[in-house]
């Protein structure tokens, strides 16, 4: 899929799937109670409040809505269900329709993703689809101009999924991924390939730790989308190396961060803990290490129900 100009919540939200009363019985159940949550950005260099966004959550902890504000101008989304899944999500920019993303699905598995965006003034389609063999997943993502005949084709990956539902391995084109978890399902090292001209070969690798305390974004997320396909769509994400992109499939909230190039980038991760050992504040702040500044600051907070 071409990238597509969005608010950081359409980023997040390409990832849906199935997600059954059984999925939940897993998560946190009665200790799980937040009725909200809100995304912040800061001024690099003057700590100030850029962006703040607001997520509404239903009884049962899904993404339910959200508003607020993205780069100076307002947003906002709404969040549709059917038979527990995810079937549509349509965000509005300056109160006109930004985006819509459609989700079909086959037994119980995420089988496309239409998605219809504005480019400009004009209206663009992108269409996503996975096929299940054995042991890989295959996915083919193709364009459009009218949404009727997607013949512009942007790519061809295959993922597979380990024996527990997580993500150990991605390719497309001349690159690949391997993740590595813990016995907690926690990502502790992800390996970053590349085509050498005689194969696949090691470039980098990014190495995780964790807190035991449970990370609520990711619990709503899983709440949400279900982990299966959280897991098909993780290269989906914002590639932005501030945004801690591990977070985001971490059972546990990620206590460091360090990747091959922390001679130029360091992070600094404060989580706040409730009683009930779910964070109520995640903040994440990446460094310049050269010139020792801030370059990104993004911080998540959780409000419990009453």
């Amino acid at each position: 899929m071409k990238n597509i100009d969005l608010p950081i919540i359409l980023i997040l939200t390409i990832i849906s799937c199935s997600n059954d009363q059984d999925d939940l019985r897993t998560l946190g159940g009665d200790n799980f109670k937040f009725k909200e949550y809100f995304y912040k950005s800061f001024d690099p260099s003057s700590g100030e409040k850029m962006d703040s966004i607001k997520y509404m959550l239903t009884d049962e902890g899904k993404l339910e809505s959200y508003s607020g504000t993205n780069n100076g101008t307002s947003i906002s989304g709404i969040v549709n269900y059917a038979n527990n899944n995810i079937t549509s999500l349509e965000s509005y920019s300056g109160g006109k329709l930004q985006s819509k993303w459609t989700y079909l699905y086959e037994n119980q598995n995420l089988a496309e993703v239409l998605v219809e965006y504005t480019q400009g003034s004009t209206f663009m389609f992108s269409k996503t689809q996975y096929t299940y063999t054995e042991d890989t997943i295959l996915v083919t993502q193709k364009s459009s101009t009218d949404g009727v005949i997607f013949d512009i084709e942007e790519s061809n990956s295959k993922i597979i999924l380990d024996d527990r539902g997580n993500r150990t391995y991605y390719e497309v084109g001349d690159s690949a991924s391997q993740i590595e978890f813990d016995s907690n399902n926690n990502p502790i090292s992800e390996t970053h390939l590349f085509d050498s001209g005689m194969g696949l070969v090691p470039r980098k690798v990014d190495r995780i730790t964790h807190l035991d305390s449970k990370n609520t974004l990711y619990e709503i997320y899983e709440r949400t989308y279900g982990k299966q396909i959280l897991m098909l769509t993780y290269h989906l994400l914002d590639s932005y190396i501030g945004r801690v992109n591990p977070k985001n499939i971490s059972p546990n909230n990620v206590d460091t961060y360090e990747i091959d190039f922390s001679h130029i980038y360091s992070f600094e991760i404060n989580n706040e803990i409730a009683s009930n050992n779910y964070a109520v504040l995640n903040s994440y702040k990446t460094y310049d290490v050269p010139r020792s500044k801030i370059i990104s600051h993004i911080e998540f907070s959780f409000i419990p129900r009453d």
